[in-house]
């Protein structure tokens, strides 16, 4: 199974931060400079282990481990706070074991919006099992989810995100982990992870999350949903 432990899992959880442009405090969330700032782990060995990688997301089908298995993946487009240029992600797709990143980062007492971007390539899509996926930024921790189960669908990059306090000032942990259910299984790939400074939610943002934490509920009890072909 693939795990990635770093920020948020599925789109039912994205709740609209109040955060403006600001410095990211994760070290090369976008995976420009490869794992750089990363603390790789697995547990896997063997016939179906594919260690975890960077790979180029500029729509040009490669072979792993430059690729996604020759499937061209595009650069990612999702709305967010934080943008950037680039054409690199961190792709999931081993079959056996538990596949993370982690990174430490320090937080001084205050409010913080947390997320990422994630993608499923169609072939890893079509795979007959399924992938737990469960990410954590700061002090904030999804819900593991079943990739397969959740609304990140396939061929589109989308973005998660999540407004949380921090006291007292402390090291969170940023992390994502990636277990697989089975040979062949389902893969992922997550871009522009990030932990930047926000303002004091307003009380019309608090009931917004509210509303967000029962939507992300009712998304994980939902176990079956079709997804259109792209």
């Amino acid at each position: 199974m693939k795990f990635l432990a770093f920020a948020a899992v599925t789109a039912s959880l994205a709740i609209a931060g109040s955060a403006n442009a600001a410095t990211n405090l994760v070290t090369n969330g976008s995976f420009e400079n490869g794992l750089t700032g990363w603390t790789y782990g697995s547990s896997g060995s063997g016939q179906g282990k594919s260690a975890t990688v960077v790979i180029v997301t500029d729509g040009v089908g490669r072979g792993y481990p430059n690729g996604a298995f020759g499937e061209g993946v595009t650069a990612d487009n999702a709305p967010g706070p934080v943008q950037d240029n680039g054409t690199h992600a961190a792709y999931f797709s081993s079959d056996i074991g538990q596949e993370s990143l982690t990174q430490s980062v320090m937080l001084t007492s205050g409010w913080y919006e947390v997320g990422f971007d994630a993608y499923i390539p169609r072939n890893g899509y079509n795979n007959p099992n399924d992938a737990t996926f469960t990410a954590q930024v700061g002090n904030y921790t999804w819900s593991p989810v079943l990739l397969k189960g959740t609304s990140i669908g396939a061929t589109n990059w989308k973005h998660y995100s999540q407004t949380v306090y921090i006291n007292p000032t402390q090291v969170g942990t940023s992390s994502f982990t990636f277990a697989a259910k089975g040979y062949p299984a389902v893969d992922v790939l997550v871009d522009r992870v990030y932990v930047i400074s926000a303002a004091v939610p307003e009380p019309t943002t608090w009931a917004l999350m509210i509303m967000g934490f029962g939507a992300a509920g009712a998304a994980l009890r939902r176990q079956r949903r079709t997804f259109a072909a792209i």
